[in-house]
Formats: structure tokens, C-alpha cells, sequence
């Protein structure tokens, strides 16, 4: 379970970090933060929801 929080948090954070730099680019005045924040820790989310489902992580696993 760490695992797969830590990589959560490591992909949403490269994500922001990654969607914070498109936004410099963009000529729009107003970028607002659900631009830059939602859409990379929703990805992360579903990967790592789809990883632990693949993995065969569920209820009845032992956590190492």
C-alpha cells in the first residue's frame, strides 16, 4: 500500500510540475489552479488504481 501511495504522490507532483510549465506558455491571462492541479492527480489516481488492480492488490492482500 505504501508503494502505490508514494508512487501516487510522485506522479501527481511530476505531473503539476509538468502541467505548471505548459501553463507558462498558454496566452491566456487567468490560469486557474484546477488547470494545473486536477488533471495530473486524477491520471495518477487512475494509474495507480488500474496498477493495483493489474498487481492483484486488493482487500485480502498482506501488505509487505
Amino acid at each position: 500500500m505504501k508503494q502505490f501511495f508514494l508512487e501516487f504522490i510522485g506522479l501527481a507532483l511530476v505531473g503539476i510540475v509538468l502541467s505548471s510549465g505548459v501553463c507558462l506558455f498558454v496566452l491566456e491571462d487567468i490560469v486557474s489552479w484546477q488547470t494545473i492541479v486536477l488533471p495530473p492527480v486524477i491520471i495518477a489516481a487512475i494509474y495507480c488504481i488500474a496498477k493495483a488492480l493489474e498487481n492483484g492488490y486488493g482487500e485480502d492482500a498482506v501488505d509487505d
